[in-house]
């Protein structure tokens, strides 16, 4: 079986082949992706892991390729961060650094020592690295999670072979068949890998970001109508299975025109953008809002009857009065009016858009009882024995449709 070892030689000159090709493919694929910066910074720690690799080769110059791949590792932690969109501070990455030339060159440093260092300063920024990875772990990116694991085994194996090297004295002590097995196999699992696994990160982040952008309205950054018109059809469905009931709110900007005619359309774009600030602050965990056109907007608010849509409706009504008094340093004074309707399992609503039009209905009630209030459709008014004031946000502007 010794005859079967493979040569030092040929395994380390593989490993820095792989660096190399990985290092390149990511500089060719990472320009042309929607996240450059973390491609390319992988890609250059490739390349230094490919020059320390190859450096180890030559004589007398064990200690250039121990700092490249130190310089490697730290720009994987350095690329996921910046994948992450945070930065790292430059004096931990100088830290690594100077904290193996302190200890390579110290009274007992040799060949073992440094190498053993090498490995350990390494291992630490590849802890690093899956650090972050793990930080970013709200962002629904499945190949992050692969990554994570081959980063967490890449570092745990630099850290085992820091053990491993320190008795050696010299380079050429190191035989591929012997106990650092384990490390070149790693080494090559993990460049191939992690390339493979960083590329469909960053596919499935543009994917993601394709999605969303057609789901939400650019100008105010909630929801647009197919999305929440496909929202509030689910909710529903799910809301009469429970039976629950669920509730539908339109909104339309008070004489929106107007403001356009009279303070600009750039403050009439900040007034709808002011308006979806003041819906989310007024939203439950479970509700939805969505702009369905030009300054109206539709809420989805599942599980509600009449007295508390009634009431979550009131209550973005009077935030959005509150801030819209002043607008981009005008005196906008912007109100807004409202359409509810409550659809109630069995009461032959099969679709939202029914629901929609009951609610279409209370919102021209309530332009025409003189804007600025919350009107509820005759449909879901509320039975005379369970309408008190307390029901009622104070100061409210309440009218049922006929």
């Amino acid at each position: 079986m010794a005859g079967m070892a493979l040569d030092s030689t040929t395994v380390v000159t593989t490993l820095s082949f792989v660096a190399l090709m990985s290092g390149v493919f990511l500089l060719f694929m990472g320009r042309r992706s929607d996240a450059t910066a973390p491609a390319v910074l992988w890609a250059v720690s490739n390349l230094f892991l490919a020059l320390g690799i190859a450096l180890v080769l030559q004589q007398n110059t064990h200690e250039l390729a121990f700092l490249c791949v130190i310089v490697s590792a730290a720009l994987m932690w350095v690329s996921i961060a910046n994948f992450n969109k945070r930065p790292v501070e430059p004096i931990w990455l100088m830290a690594g650094g100077v904290a193996w030339v302190f200890v390579s060159y110290g009274p007992l440093a040799d060949f073992g020592f440094q190498a053993a260092a090498y490995m350990a300063v390494s291992a630490v920024y590849l802890l690093a690295c899956t650090w972050e990875l793990w930080r970013g772990r709200a962002e629904q990116l499945p190949a992050r999670w692969p990554l994570l694991g081959l980063v967490l085994i890449y570092a745990l194996t630099r850290a085992f072979g820091a053990t491993l090297l320190i008795p050696y004295q010299a380079a050429s002590e190191i035989s591929a068949g012997g106990g650092l097995w384990p490390i070149y196999v790693a080494s090559i699992i993990y460049i191939i890998g992690s390339t493979a696994f960083l590329m469909a990160m960053i596919k499935e982040r543009t994917v993601a970001g394709h999605q969303h952008a057609a789901q939400v309205d650019s100008l105010t950054g909630i929801a647009n109508r197919g999305a929440v018109m496909e929202a509030g059809s689910m909710a529903m469905a799910q809301a009469f299975a429970r039976g629950k009931p669920l509730a539908l709110a339109i909104f339309d900007l008070d004489r929106f025109k107007g403001v356009n005619d009279t303070f600009g359309h750039r403050t009439g774009d900040f007034v709808l953008r002011r308006f979806a600030e003041a819906a989310n602050a007024g939203l439950r965990p479970s509700d939805l809002i969505g702009r369905i056109g030009g300054e109206e907007f539709l809420a989805v608010i599942p599980g509600a009857g009449a007295e508390a849509a009634v009431a979550i409706a009131e209550r973005f009504r009077d935030i959005f009065a509150e801030s819209a008094i002043w607008i981009d340093g005008k005196p906008v004074q912007a109100t807004v009016s409202a359409g509810v309707a409550v659809g109630q399992p069995g009461d032959q609503i099969e679709r939202l858009e029914g629901l929609l039009d009951r609610a279409d209905r209370a919102l021209y009630a309530a332009k025409a009882a003189g804007r600025d209030r919350v009107s509820l459709s005759v449909e879901s008014e509320i039975p005379p024995t369970r309408r008190t004031w307390r029901a009622w946000p104070k100061a409210s502007r309440i009218h049922i449709a006929s």
